[in-house]
This record gives structure tokens, C-alpha cells and sequence, in this order.
């Protein structure tokens, strides 16, 4: 399993970490996860990975415990989540500034170049719509379909960072997608050229 730094997306880290548990041992269950946390709803864990429900501050917390974490990275993961769960942009520039400050104190881990894609929140927004969009140059359209809508200048904007990053290219069909698997999963790790 990847490094904990490697990832921009907490829920992508929680499936992996699930993920590792399950290959070790084909019991590790979600019902064995919130036995663990010590919650009720058999169902809360499927709806916070599949994105329908909010980490609360309790289940974080119970959360963090139960994976291990250190200091550091329960701050890092904390940090994680409350990127994506912010819905204001003010909330969203804040987080992301709190990212990008914790991506430059561990510069052997994460790319300083890819950390462009926070100092905006939209444009990772622009990569993860390209998962299940297929862009076809309306800048416009794909604009709308970001959370909070944004212009299809940013839109633009967007579509070229991600592609002088590396993070977007073009498929066999021509179509803009995440470059491969493990950079849309969140895999931020210096890339060798």
C-alpha cells in the first residue's frame, strides 16, 4: 500500500487500507470496522466511502485510532478530509493552503510542481470530473458540472495546468482523462522523467 502522503483523497486511502486488510484476512468486513469504532449503523461506512455521508467528528476521531496513524499523519488526514468536505471556496482555499504548507515541509515525498493543483480547489474538482466525463472541449459545460459551478475560463485554466502537470492526457479515443491509476487515486510522489 502506498504511502499515506501519496494520497489526496481520504476515502481513496480508507479503500486502499480496507483493501490491504481484506488480502490478509477475508473476515476484515465493514461490520468488523464499526464494531471497532464502536458504532451502531452497520451502513455508515459504505455511505462515507461511497461519498454519500460526511466524516463526523466523532467517527474521524474513532477513525484515526483505529488506523494507526501518527501525530503527523492524523493531521495530514485530517486535513484530507476537511479539503473534501469543504463546500465554500473560502473553506476549500484554506484547506488547500494547509496542504500545500504540509506538501512543502516534505519535499522528498510530494512534487512541488504537482502541488499547483491546490492552490486552486476547482482544479482537482476539473481532474476528478475527467474520471466520468468525457471532455470534449466545452469548457463551459464542464464547468457546471464542477461543485460549486465555476467559469469556463477557470475551466480552461484548469484543463492546462492539469495537462502541463501530467495529472490529465489524452486516452486512445482521444478523450481527457486522469493520466493513470495511481495519480487518480490521489499518487502525488515525484514523477522521474
Amino acid at each position: 500500500m502506498r504511502d499515506l502522503y501519496s494520497y489526496n483523497d481520504p476515502l481513496e486511502y480508507l479503500k486502499d487500507f480496507i483493501g490491504e486488510k481484506k488480502k490478509k484476512c477475508k473476515s476484515y468486513s465493514h461490520r468488523f470496522i464499526i464494531a471497532r469504532l464502536g458504532l451502531s449503523s452497520s451502513s455508515i461506512l459504505s455511505q462515507i466511502l461511497n461519498g454519500h455521508t460526511k466524516m463526523s467528528d466523532i467517527f474521524l476521531d474513532r477513525l484515526m485510532r483505529f488506523l494507526g496513524l501518527s501525530p503527523e499523519e492524523t493531521h495530514y488526514f485530517r486535513i484530507l478530509v476537511e479539503f473534501k468536505q469543504a463546500k465554500t471556496e473560502s473553506k476549500k482555499k484554506f484547506y488547500s493552503d494547509q496542504l500545500q504548507n504540509f506538501a512543502e515541509s516534505k519535499p522528498d515525498i510530494v512534487s512541488s510542481s504537482q502541488f499547483h493543483i491546490y492552490k486552486k480547489w476547482y482544479y482537482n474538482a476539473v481532474r476528478l470530473v475527467l474520471t466520468y466525463y468525457n471532455f470534449k472541449g466545452d469548457y463551459k459545460e464542464l464547468g457546471e458540472l464542477v461543485y460549486p459551478p465555476i467559469t469556463e475560463k477557470e475551466a480552461c485554466e484548469s484543463i492546462e495546468l492539469l495537462l502541463k502537470l501530467g495529472l490529465i492526457v489524452y486516452n486512445e479515443k482521444g478523450i481527457l482523462k486522469p493520466a493513470n491509476a495511481a495519480i487518480s487515486s490521489g499518487n502525488f510522489q515525484r514523477r522521474h522523467t
